[in-house]
């Protein structure tokens, strides 16, 4: 973009600044960089757009967004959204004291995961306007200066969330499925939680009334849904783990998502998902959208009858606007379920909300 010293001077003559600020937010960041540039008005224009969201891919681009922002403190205030992909390597003060200079974060999203001294501290700190946060747990070891135990984990990460409770969308990564997850006796308040997607395991340990959208997440392929006798609380089973999952935590959940490692490997596995899930499915009282999602690795992967099956569960739960079961979709219409776009099914459901 070309900006002559006449173009700049009619631009900012005849069009309020908030004129100028909508049509800035719509250029690439290229060219709000070089704005800034311009002039003492397109600086005050430009970095707070430059600085509201703020996007990292790289170390070197992590400790050069921290030394920036230690040397003008006012840059820092600016920020709303933090995301990191990589900071492995980067000087621990500069991280530290760059990232408790964010005074006003609203979301944070560090990709690396749970490992190392650096992130511990990171997760050490409050950000007190914080309400959408993303995490990953687990990691490959890379030896005992990077790792430490599961157990210190789950504390580090508890700490973190009880600062927290004005978190209002909260994403749980757990890629390899190592962790040890709070007891069920443990609570977690965050009452303002609305979107959730995190491993099941963790389920109880968060005590909410508000949330809409939950992605759950299983590391095996066989899913039980266990009702035990005398027991007001239905479980989870998966594989040896149990996870049991009162949906008093989730009394106007209007879309769930269920999410296996691994499909059934045969009919009966099916049968007894489909089965466990028509026991369940009655205690959401506000349930619209139903996603059971999984990937399908063996070469004789069970066939059923998907509109038999949904028509199943829609007669336990007549709440159900649409449902997804693994590559197909299905949609209430005039009554009657037909088959929908799988793209258009996520569209309705609004499960387009994973990007923090």
């Amino acid at each position: 973009m070309v900006l002559t010293r006449r173009a700049y001077k009619a631009i900012s003559r005849w069009l309020p600044n908030e004129i100028i600020t909508e049509i800035v937010q719509l250029t690439l960041r290229s060219d709000q960089a070089s704005l800034s540039r311009v002039s003492t008005l397109f600086r005050d224009l430009c970095l707070p757009i430059l600085y509201r969201v703020v996007r990292l891919n790289s170390r070197a681009s992590v400790a050069g967004f921290g030394a920036a922002v230690l040397s003008n403190n006012a840059l820092a205030e600016l920020v709303r959204s933090y995301t990191a992909a990589d900071f492995f390597g980067v000087p621990s003060s500069l991280l530290m004291d760059s990232s408790k200079a964010l005074i006003r974060l609203e979301s944070l999203s560090l990709h690396q995961s749970l490992a190392g001294a650096d992130l511990r501290a990171l997760l050490g700190l409050t950000f007190p306007h914080l309400v959408r946060c993303r995490l990953r747990t687990a990691t490959l070891q890379l030896g005992p200066k990077y790792a430490f135990p599961s157990a210190e984990k789950q504390d580090v990460l508890m700490s973190f969330l009880l600062r927290h409770p004005a978190l209002e969308n909260l994403h749980i990564e757990d890629p390899y499925h190592m962790e040890v997850w709070p007891s069920q006796s443990a609570r977690i308040p965050l009452l303002h939680l609305q979107r959730l997607r995190c491993p099941a395991k963790i389920v109880p340990s968060i005590d909410t009334t508000n949330l809409r959208r939950a992605r759950l997440c299983w590391n095996t392929g066989v899913l039980i849904l266990s009702n035990p006798p005398k027991s007001k609380t239905s479980s989870f089973r998966f594989g040896r783990w149990p996870t049991p999952i009162s949906p008093s935590n989730m009394p106007n959940m209007r879309t769930l998502q269920l999410g296996l490692t691994f499909g059934p490997t045969h009919i009966d596995e099916h049968n007894e998902i489909m089965g466990h899930l028509k026991n369940y499915l009655p205690r959401f009282m506000t349930l619209a959208f139903l996603s059971l999602e999984y990937t399908t690795i063996w070469p004789s992967a069970p066939t059923f009858d998907e509109k038999q099956a949904i028509d199943s569960l829609s007669t336990v739960c007549p709440t159900l606007e649409a449902c997804r079961l693994h590559d197909h979709a299905w949609r209430k219409m005039a009554g009657r379920w037909e088959e929908y776009a799988v793209e258009e099914f996520e569209a309705l459901a609004g499960l387009s909300w994973t990007e923090l």
